[in-house]
């Protein structure tokens, strides 16, 4: 679902033409236009980032909240991060 700042009855034109004035383009489409794209001076694209995300990949430590089995040489280790 896609719901620009256009289609929202509570953001006026007036105001719209306003911010799309005084902001860069790139800006106006990504905070009102629902459209997403990589900034210039990104060190990383999304792409980049997406290539690089694994689901096979176990995490350091685990998130409050978050189940996680702890192995038996770990169970000594006193950390917040440990649930």
């Amino acid at each position: 679902m896609r719901i620009t700042a256009e289609q929202c009855p509570r953001i006026s034109a007036k105001f719209l033409a306003e911010e799309k004035r005084d902001m860069p383009d790139n800006w106006f489409r990504q905070e009102y236009m629902c459209e997403f794209a990589d900034n210039d001076d990104a060190v990383f694209s999304y792409e980049d980032v997406m290539r690089a995300m694994s689901d096979e990949v176990q995490p350091f430590f685990s998130l409050p909240g978050a189940v996680r089995e702890v192995r038996e040489e770990e169970s000594a280790i006193q950390s917040p991060f440990l649930t």
